[in-house]
């Protein structure tokens, strides 16, 4: 059958074409944590938008006339000039999205280098550029870019920069009136329309050890007193040698900030201030003096946090993690939480801790077996019981608490479900996993779940020790294998307890 005498032949036009959208490659966007950003495809004739333009002069037409199907486009990894500039030909002028990389990798082309000539006419078309790992970059001015208001510069090895790329990107960012948003890694540049920027990224990613004097913050100086604008900053310092850090020589408060993301090194919280910040985001922290500067940090600038965000990792330790989200300067505030269930699994650990019996000992039994049972029902507790207990035991500590999202590192597809828990004034929603639900609910039915029901209701503690859940494994859901397995090594250490 072709598509002449097909039935999807007859759809109106406007069908085919959202038909067509469906039909493109599902390609991973930035965060929206930061600033959602485009989707981009690889020029592949064995793939859509191309592939459809083969199809029949119908399908071609209605293609070319789709612009969202052009506007983004990935040249990092292709060798074929005639496909860029395929792609860029029927692109027409439209508004463009581009990434590209510079890898001088064996058997690896530089495409950035050997497109040029194909990608610098259209650099004026685009709203959004992705360079990676332009190390040299090319002898051609930029031209201007009067639509780009969007900007990544990404490098994996900050110590190959020179002046004549930062002149080259400080060149490129002149000619960009409307560029607000910028992801930048390495040491930035001085001269630089920092003022203009809403949404900044600051990355320092060195590949080896720090040589001394490399990275001094007294480079980020005139940034920080540059960027009053900014609503959304993100530092990123991937620097694990202290000592090279220059004291700042002053503090820095910016106004507009409501979002701010830190990982990895939380020394930029030691000489920011931040009045209105409404969203903190806290990433894979490094320890050392980690706890004392957010606590400073908050203090200082006298903000009421609505939305905090913990990453998987970042705190491990249970009075660490308790610290974060019910410190005097967030918890009165707080009324959206993100963490993993990790964390919240340890907030409980932290109250039991700190408060002998605040828990019944059906749950204080549960707590260190069934991390994923949270806030949820649980077979053989009272209806609701343990909803109740333990809404009202957050609620308590984070009283304005309106949404909890229990982030587990799914995939970006994952299915979530949300469901009101807790009591009358307690409740709130939570939203939470759904393979991770049933997962857990298979479990309760197994064998081993009914043996581990029987032990648990003898309530003594060294019965229900044996039973070890692998949390490694339930991070990745769908799998066919048991994830719950049955540890008898523990057995005699319970005795003994």
């Amino acid at each position: 059958m072709t598509p002449s005498n097909s039935t999807i032949e007859s759809l109106a036009n406007e069908t085919l074409s959202e038909i067509f959208m469906l039909t493109l490659p599902s390609v991973p966007s930035y965060p929206s944590t930061f600033f959602p950003g485009p989707s981009f495809l690889d020029p592949s004739p064995t793939q859509a938008p191309l592939l459809l333009c083969q199809v029949s002069s119908r399908w071609r037409v209605l293609a070319i006339l789709d612009s969202r199907l052009w506007r983004g486009l990935d040249v990092t990894s292709v060798r074929s000039p005639h496909l860029v500039e395929l792609w860029l030909e029927r692109s027409c002028g439209r508004a463009l999205a581009l990434r590209t990389a510079c890898e001088n990798r064996k058997n690896t082309c530089l495409p950035i280098h050997r497109h040029l000539s194909l990608l610098l006419p259209h650099l004026s078309q685009c709203h959004h550029l992705t360079i990676k790992d332009m190390f040299h970059p090319p002898s051609d001015s930029p031209p201007p870019m009067p639509e780009l208001q969007s900007l990544v510069i990404r490098h994996s090895n900050d110590l190959k920069y020179d002046g004549q790329s930062l002149h080259w990107f400080s060149s490129l960012a002149s000619q960009a009136p409307r560029l607000t948003k910028l992801i930048w890694t390495g040491p930035p540049p001085s001269s630089f329309p920092w003022a203009q920027l809403t949404h900044l990224g600051l990355s320092l990613n060195p590949y080896r050890p720090n040589p001394p004097g490399v990275y001094s913050f007294k480079a980020f100086e005139p940034v920080l007193a540059a960027i009053q604008n900014v609503e959304f900053l993100s530092m990123d310092i991937r620097v694990d040698r202290f000592h090279l850090f220059a004291s700042p020589e002053s503090q820095h408060t910016l106004l507009n900030v409501t979002t701010f993301s830190v990982n990895c090194n939380t020394f930029p919280m030691a000489f920011l201030t931040l009045p209105n910040l409404r969203h903190l985001i806290l990433g894979i922290l490094l320890m050392s003096q980690a706890i004392p500067r957010v606590s400073d940090f908050l203090q200082r600038s006298q903000c009421a946090v609505t939305t905090l965000e913990l990453r998987e990792g970042g705190l491990p330790d249970s009075q660490i993690t308790a610290s974060i989200w019910i410190c005097p300067q967030i918890s009165p505030s707080l009324s959206r939480l993100v963490i993993p269930s990790q964390y919240l699994n340890e907030f409980f650990l932290w109250a039991e801790r700190n408060g002998p019996g605040t828990l019944p000992a059906k749950l204080v039994l549960l707590r260190d077996v069934d991390r994923c049972f949270r806030i949820d029902d649980i077979d053989g507790v009272a209806e609701r019981e343990c909803s109740g207990i333990l809404a009202a035991l957050i609620r308590t500590h984070l009283p304005q608490l309106m949404s909890l999202y229990l982030d587990d590192n799914c995939p970006l597809e994952e299915e979530l479900e949300s469901a009101i828990v807790g009591r009358d004034a307690n409740q709130f929603r939570l939203w939470r996993s759904v393979s991770l639900r049933r997962e857990y609910q298979a479990w309760w039915k197994s064998s081993e779940g009914i043996e581990f029901r029987a032990a648990r209701s003898t309530g003594i503690v060294s019965a229900i020790l044996p039973f070890d859940i692998d949390w490694i494994q339930i991070q990745e859901p769908l799998k066919l294998w048991n994830r719950f397995a049955k540890d008898d090594s523990r057995i005699e250490t319970a005795d003994g307890i």
